[in-house]
């Protein structure tokens, strides 16, 4: 395994761990052995990745790959392609179960995030959605801003979890009863009315300009 798609899954399995899940290796997923039809076939090299590891996270399992230094459209077709077989080999070796949940998760070059010409591809590759959900991460040159990029490229996968990051939500307003008596009191609107109000909130009127006459009839009754 090339040290750039080591480093990629050692990222990925470090903050599947961060989650308490844990991840397996499965390398008959990237075996040449296809298990189907009446007995097992082998395809040949030329059609499959040299570089892939395979790994499962939860009920995930992930074919980790490397695509071309270079953005050029043929090399980059190519070697989708071989990973886009080893898909279907991975998926003969799992139950019905799991095939749909099969993703191809593929990391760009070092540089490639700051190249329109790989950013393009990347959304290429990514809306292929033949075999398994595809995902790139195209890692920024600078090591400094990599950390950064790669939450970037997590929060785009299942293991992001971003209701752990939303603020407290505080009540509104309107959710207190309290509140609406205080504003009703303030407006001159008799005690009668709003709990005639809320009567009828509570009510089974279900058609909203029924409720709304309804609203309006129990605030005219007490009208001068």
């Amino acid at each position: 395994m090339s040290e750039l798609l080591s480093d990629f899954v050692s990222r990925v399995i470090s903050a599947a761990g961060a989650l308490d899940l844990e991840a397996v290796v499965r390398n008959e997923l990237a075996s040449a052995d296809f298990r189907g039809g009446t007995g097992e076939d082998v395809l040949r090299g030329s059609h499959l990745p040299v570089d892939i590891a395979t790994v499962t996270i939860g009920r995930f399992p992930i074919l980790f790959g490397r695509l071309p230094i270079s953005p050029d459209v043929a090399l980059v077709r190519d070697g989708v392609r071989r990973y886009r077989n080893q898909g279907v080999v991975a998926r003969s070796h799992l139950p019905p179960g799991q095939v749909l949940d099969l993703q191809l998760w593929l990391v760009g070059p070092d540089g490639s995030e700051d190249d329109p010409e790989w950013r393009a591809l990347a959304l290429a590759i990514e809306r292929d959605d033949r075999v398994a959900r595809k995902l790139v991460w195209l890692p920024p040159e600078s090591l400094d801003e990599r950390n950064e990029a790669f939450a970037g490229f997590i929060a785009r996968t299942f293991l992001a979890r971003p209701w752990e990051a939303l603020p407290p939500q505080p009540a509104a307003p309107l959710d207190r009863l309290s509140a609406l008596i205080d504003v009703a009191a303030e407006l001159g609107i008799e005690q009668s009315v709003v709990d005639r109000w809320f009567e009828l909130a509570d009510s089974d009127l279900a058609d909203g300009a029924e409720l709304m006459d309804a609203l309006v009839d129990a605030w005219s009754e007490v009208l001068p």
